[in-house]
Parts: structure tokens; sequence; C-alpha cells
């Protein structure tokens, strides 16, 4: 970010919000006043290196300029308030983590708070289930895409992750070694080997 973008950053924060109850050594919460996301956190536009606008937490925008990039890891509240930018507020966390402290802090909403409960409406179970409504929108047997079009799944050596070619795989077919040598040979698992030897993958080549 450039000076222009972090002074317009800050502009948007607020350094008089409550004080925590549970952390007030912790000083105030910094409340952003900008735009915020349908989740509750603060929201934050900047225009990246190739020149599109990139939509922000403002959270971890406010820990990458105090403190350092967080990387992939999450930027939770200690506060358990969304729109506070106060780095002191803010620590580190895995996905895992982030979930932990959602579920010790009562913020998931499970039980009579789940939305299943309170707007059962709103799923489409049983016979007002679109597949019970409109079967003949479901593509299947013959109507399936996969059978009207084959050649849209990508097998064998023209799968983009492939490792095996067809002619790897005939010598494989051919070869008398073990499992174990033809893989690190071919650089693949014993598992993959054993696979094409037993004709569970690779069926279309002939040895």
């Amino acid at each position: 970010m450039n000076s222009k973008q972090i002074i317009r950053f800050w502009k948007y924060v607020e350094r008089s919000g409550p004080i925590p109850s549970h952390m007030p050594h912790l000083g105030q919460c910094w409340i952003w006043t900008g735009l915020k996301f349908s989740t509750g956190y603060g929201r934050f536009a900047i225009a990246n290196e190739y020149g599109k606008t990139v939509r922000r937490l403002a959270h971890r925008v406010a820990f990458e300029l105090s403190k350092h990039e967080p990387g992939n890891l999450c930027v939770l509240h200690s506060c358990d308030t969304p729109l506070c930018c106060n780095p002191d507020h803010l620590f580190l966390g895995t996905v895992a983590d982030n979930a932990r402290d959602c579920n010790m802090k009562g913020r998931r909403p499970t039980g009579d708070k789940n939305g299943l409960r309170l707007h059962p409406e709103a799923r489409s179970f049983g016979d007002r289930n679109g597949s019970r409504l409109y079967p003949e929108r479901l593509r299947r047997g013959d109507n399936h895409p996969v059978r009207i079009n084959p050649s849209i799944v990508k097998r064998g050596e023209s799968h983009a992750s492939s490792k095996l070619t067809n002619e790897k795989v005939k010598e494989i077919l051919r070869s008398e070694e073990g499992c174990a040598a033809l893989g690190r040979k071919f650089g693949v698992s014993e598992a993959c080997i054993r696979a094409v030897k037993r004709r569970l993958t690779w069926k279309n080549v002939a040895a």
C-alpha cells in the first residue's frame, strides 16, 4: 500500500470506541466507520499492482500496517468486536483457531439459533426439493452431459495432473519389476502402479 492509501485507511478508523469489559488493560476499540461486508466486518477497497480493485477486511489491513503481513493466517479479534481495528486487540491464528474462538465465545449459531431452526421454510426438503418438483431438469442417463459429449472429461494422459502417459503405462504392464521399483522409476506411488497392473486404472490402454 502506498502512503495515500494508508492515510485514507486510517481516516475511517475511530479510536474512541468502547473498552471491552473482559480486557480493559488493552484500551478502547478502534471502530471502522467505512463500508462493511455483509458479515459485519469492515471493508476497505484498494487497487492492487495490476490496477484491479480489491476489497479487503479492514482489520487485516490494520494488522498488516501496524505489525506485519499475516500471510495465510486468520486475524482474530480478542475483543470480539468485528469492526475493531486496534492492533492490540488483534492476533493471528489458523482456521481451526478461528473456529475454536468462535465456539468459545458463543458466536456460532447452534441449537435454536441455527438458521434451519429459525427459518425452516427456507430449506427445500422432501417434496419441496427442486429434484422432486422439476425432475425433468435433472441430467441423468443418456441425457447426462458426459454421455452426450464424453470428450469434456479429460482422462489418461490428457488429464492435466497425469504423471503417466500411454507409453509408460504399456511399459508398466509389460514389466516384471516390482511395484515399488516401478513407482520410483516413473515418479508415482506404489499404489498407482498396483492399480495400473490390476487394470483398475488406465483401462483404455492395451498392454
